[in-house]
């Protein structure tokens, strides 16, 4: 079954179910069902209800991936709990995509070059970004350096416990 936020959407545009099932063409309890998760909708009338809440099927429908949902924000690029972005503000945000590159960590220039070669050593891709820029650490030197890791959303998991394996204060 396809999970929803269909009530939340409904609810803040001020709809009854009544009235959005009118607006779609079909039942109150045809809107109930949906919303309780207990049918999952046409396409067609995914598209409807969509049409009617001026937002996307993707913003209203999606599918759980095995415990709570995680909604990404692609500016941001770091994943919440709730479809709301804890550091901008933006509202709607997506369920994360398996390739969706997620901030994972931030670390200095001697703990950066560790989970790099075990992240090299497993074959997981991911991207790093150095936060002072490259003039100012030519000038400065490599030792002040901070690195943001991000990795797909896929690897998060793995990755998230790798990140406690290796730099937790016991180890």
């Amino acid at each position: 079954m396809a999970q929803n936020r269909l009530a939340e959407i409904r609810e803040s545009l001020g709809y009854s179910q009544a009235q959005l099932a009118d607006l779609v063409g079909v039942s109150r309890q045809t809107i109930s069902s949906v919303e309780r998760g207990n049918a999952d909708p046409s396409v067609s009338l995914a598209l409807k209800i969509a049409a009617v809440c001026n937002c996307s099927v993707h913003d209203i429908f999606f599918m759980e991936t095995g415990g709570n949902t995680a909604y990404y924000c692609p500016h941001c690029r770091v994943l919440n709990a709730v479809p709301v972005c804890e550091i901008c503000g933006k509202t709607r945000l997506p369920p994360a995509k398996v390739n969706d590159a997620v901030f994972l960590t931030e670390l200095d220039f001697f703990a950066s070059g560790i989970l790099e070669s075990a992240l090299n050593e497993k074959k997981i891709p991911y991207e790093k970004d150095g936060l002072l820029g490259r003039g100012f650490t030519l000038r400065a030197g490599t030792k002040l350096e901070r690195f943001r890791f991000f990795v797909p959303f896929g690897a998060y998991k793995v990755c998230k416990e790798l990140v406690e394996t290796l730099f937790s204060a016991e180890a």
